[in-house]
């Protein structure tokens, strides 16, 4: 058998690192390539510099400021650009500098003053391309690059504000920003439509942006539940992995336990899918979970905000299945007469109920509920009794393809209900060995997903 070999080049220059600060603004993006420098000419090396591909400042709302940017526009492989200006309404470097090139392109390179081709420059045979200075002609058609991850139209960084991808092509260079949901205008400091959390948040316009604090805060984009499939072709079974995005905004005045809270629910959530199989057994499941948590709230992504509630059955609620973009309460402290006399709850039992409401957002049901669509924690209507004069379903039966073990360790049903004859807590004293999910409700998860994203697309 002969062998098969592949040429592989490697250019420096082409590889770009994002430095950004605590909103995840870039502020400057530099390459691998880096510059020798010998301070004294004696022909050693006393350091190496950066080559600083861009550097962009931002006012608060993320309009970038006029004449603070060095190459922000413009960053073209192997390219050194000194200033911009604007020629017929298109933005092109005062003055070029090229030193590598890679990939044939650009095909043009434009310049409103000067373009030098220092000696290491290089291109290929069959390689064609123009310089030339741009006048009242030009068309805009200079230093553009193709089929590249990290450039945009004419060779633009793509990301910039929150590190956000711009939309240079609607508004111009920076003026447009895509928050996966949503655009948002750094300019005006909103966003062109509607906040899909508007009715969880009736004290902020729905065009708002990181509650009108961007010293500090940040709107998140989509995309907070995902799933990654992973085949074994030894064995022929498929994994699927749900990654999730997780905010947590802490606006309880008496839960302070929060890095145990966080810990506790990464540990859950993860329990909750873990050893999941499918019926057929070609399905397996696993989880994890990304938590960050805040003071305030300030974004529009997916969210769980803790605040104090008064003491009753009721330890959290959320509006309804969606994947990518939602939020939900959980009681982080209890009350009975006076909100100020608020008693803080065990961050484990505060971490199991956000899973609970995280799984409703994936479209699980109670198993009791009539809209329960995972077979294998159905319950029926069981015993029928009356009280005060009314007459009440007071227990459960099986379903025709229910297991009781999966019933008994539901995580989505609660301990007090009855299911032949006895309260789940009688099945199962452990309230943490009650944690998980179903087979079928993990698959339920997987197509919410499969139907957000759909949505989204469309």
């Amino acid at each position: 058998l002969l062998g098969t070999s592949q040429d592989l080049i490697f250019e420096r220059g082409q590889k770009f690192f994002e430095l950004s600060n605590h909103l995840g603004n870039v502020l400057a993006t530099v390459s691998d390539k880096k510059a020798g420098i010998d301070t004294n000419a004696d022909g050693v090396l006393d350091y190496f510099q950066a080559a600083v591909i861009s550097a962009s400042d931002y006012y608060p709302f993320g309009m970038l400021m006029p004449g603070r940017q060095v190459g922000m526009g413009l960053n073209i492989p192997g390219g050194e650009v000194t200033g911009t200006t604007e020629v017929n309404g298109y933005t092109v470097p005062v003055d070029l500098v090229l030193s590598s090139r890679g990939g044939l392109q650009p095909v043009e390179y434009v310049a409103s003053n000067s373009i030098e081709i220092i000696d290491e420059f290089e291109s290929g045979e069959t390689d064609e391309f123009t310089a030339y200075i741009a006048d009242e002609t030009y068309a805009g058609t200079g230093n553009q690059v193709t089929g590249r991850g990290m450039y945009g139209t004419a060779g633009l960084y793509r990301y910039g504000f929150n590190g956000k991808e711009m939309d240079n092509d609607v508004s111009g260079s920076g003026n447009q920003y895509d928050y996966g949901f949503r655009i948002y205008n750094p300019r005006l400091g909103r966003f062109l439509s509607v906040d899909p959390l508007t009715k969880s948040f009736p004290m902020l316009t729905p065009y708002q942006f990181a509650s009108n604090r961007p010293i500090d805060g940040i709107d998140l984009d989509g995309l907070e539940w995902k799933k990654i499939e992973t085949y074994n072709p030894q064995t022929g079974v498929t994994n699927i992995h749900f990654q999730v995005k997780l905010t947590v905004v802490n606006d309880s005045k008496v839960f302070k336990d929060i890095e145990n809270l966080k810990l506790e629910i990464q540990g859950q959530f993860s329990n909750a899918f873990e050893g999941r199989v499918s019926k057929d057994g070609k399905t397996t499941y696993s989880s994890s979970i990304d938590v960050s948590i805040v003071n305030d709230i300030s974004s529009n992504g997916f969210e769980v905000i803790l605040d104090d509630y008064q003491k009753g059955p009721l330890k959290g609620s959320s509006p309804g299945p969606n994947t990518q973009v939602n939020a939900f309460g959980i009681a982080a402290g209890e009350w009975e007469k006076d909100p100020l006399n608020a008693i803080p709850r065990p961050a484990k039992y505060i971490a199991q109920d956000i899973v609970h409401e995280l799984l409703h957002t994936g479209n699980v049901t109670h198993p009791d509920s009539p809209d329960n669509a995972a077979e294998d924690v159905d319950l029926e209507p069981g015993v029928f009794e009356t009280v005060d004069g009314r007459r009440r379903l007071t227990s459960y039966k099986l379903g025709a393809n229910a297991s009781l073990r999966e019933v008994v360790q539901n995580i989505m049903l609660y301990n007090f209900k009855v299911v032949n004859g006895k309260q789940v807590k009688e099945y199962e004293p452990d309230k943490f060995k009650r944690g998980k999910a179903s087979p079928d409700q993990a698959k339920i998860v997987s197509e919410q997903i499969d139907a957000d994203l759909k949505s989204k697309e469309n």
